[in-house]
């Protein structure tokens, strides 16, 4: 379904658009069909992208509530690292 859409624009603004827009053979109702689309496609997007990031999310704290998912604090994290560096550079003195 088709709609029409009515703004107010300085008489300069229109007059200037409308000479570029004439140089590259585009009307000012094609462009600003053209850029209309492209916003609402955009927000689509955006919308699909925030509906994954919510399933995302909602399945990792489902993984987390079932135990399947152990959460590590930082202090956690860099301690472990820190231990595997060490057998990581232990291992690689004993190749030697």
């Amino acid at each position: 379904m088709e709609t029409r859409i009515q703004f107010r624009i300085e008489s300069e603004t229109k007059s200037l658009a409308k000479k570029a827009l004439d140089r590259k053979g585009i009307s000012l109702s094609n462009a600003l069909r053209a850029f209309l689309e492209r916003l609402a496609s955009t927000e689509t997007v955006m919308s699909n992208d925030e509906i994954w990031l919510k399933e995302q999310i909602a399945e990792t704290f489902e993984r987390i509530d079932s135990g399947k998912v152990i959460y590590y604090s930082e202090e956690q994290v860099e301690e472990m690292m820190s231990e595997f560096f060490l057998e990581e550079n232990v291992e690689e003195k004993i190749a030697r």
